[in-house]
């Protein structure tokens, strides 16, 4: 209860502030079914501004002479294939080879839901080397020069660039892996420590994840998944198109650790409801060149859930 408001009222309140219509509560006005049928952009313009900053046409000849190269010439595949890991770290944590997953495809893709809901459990550090390794880890490697590999990934990148990095917020302790923040190195297979679970980390997670508290508990999770664009690894090659690729990258990225948290038959859900600036504060990125595009938080599901 604050200032005189019951919880009731609060909560009353927070969804005529938002304007949401919900509809198992109220009948729809004209306005609001207008709005979710129209097929046009409204209001700001950013994002029609985006959308056809990004477009790829003859009216941006330099951004295919780019790709062009770094298709056609040797220097650019090495440099590719040298693109640094995230950030160096002191404390690494080797993960076991993912375990090998005989779920059909089919019931993968029938099965998958965005759990909201988990148990108390924290992940198991096979269950982390198999959701990081199929679903963001290293599938093959290719050589590009004498002695030099570049390794790909489980998921589409365009021009296997790989912008996007994968960050593990432990919320858990995980034997090896306590609480706090990771990140992941998919060409070793390796976690290294970025911060400790301290309560000063505590205190960000709780201000990163601030939007998504009336939809659900991020410390209900064992672990988030925090995804980051290194936005210049694309643009290097595609221009502006390239920030249109980061963002498409994020959800093949996520896809696949849907889709392995359903085969180990954890909770996982999509999220976009985070602070963006707290959250890259917390990772230590700046926002800019480096910055959060997507989460997914996972755990163990509960006992008593019913599919």
């Amino acid at each position: 209860m604050s200032d005189g408001y019951t919880d009731a009222d609060l909560g009353t309140l927070r969804r005529l502030r938002r304007g949401h219509w919900e509809p198992t509560r109220e009948r729809p006005g004209r306005e609001a079914t207008e709005r979710y049928t129209h097929r046009e952009f409204e209001g700001s313009t950013i994002a029609e501004l985006f959308h056809e900053a990004t477009k790829y046409s003859r009216r941006r000849p330099t951004a295919g002479t780019s790709a062009g190269r770094f298709v056609s010439e040797d220097a650019f595949a090495l440099a590719q294939s040298r693109i640094p890991p995230a950030k160096p770290a002191v404390d690494r944590t080797a993960l076991p080879d993912p375990v090998d997953l005989s779920v059909p495809v089919d019931e993968v893709l029938l099965s998958r839901r965005s759990r909201r809901t988990f148990g108390r459990e924290a992940l198991s550090l096979a269950e982390l080397g198999t959701l990081l390794g199929l679903g963001c880890g290293v599938s093959a490697r290719r050589e590009v020069a004498p002695g030099v590999d570049h390794a790909l990934r489980t998921y589409p990148s365009a021009g296997a660039l790989y912008p996007v990095n994968a960050y593990l917020l432990a919320l858990q302790d995980a034997g090896e892996v306590g609480s706090g923040l990771y990140w992941y190195d998919p060409t070793e297979h390796v976690l290294g420590k970025q911060r400790e679970g301290e309560a000063d980390l505590a205190d960000e997670i709780d201000a990163a994840f601030a939007p998504a508290a009336e939809t659900f508990d991020v410390w209900n999770a064992a672990a988030v998944v925090v995804l980051a664009g290194a936005f210049g690894r694309s643009t290097a090659k595609y221009g502006d198109l390239g920030y249109r690729f980061v963002l498409q990258e994020s959800g093949h990225v996520a896809g696949n650790l849907l889709a392995v948290a359903t085969a180990l038959d954890l909770a996982a859900f999509p999220s976009a409801a985070y602070d963006d600036r707290a959250l890259d504060d917390l990772l230590g990125v700046d926002g800019v060149d480096e910055s959060t595009v997507y989460t997914v938080p996972v755990g163990p599901r509960p006992e008593d859930e019913d599919d």
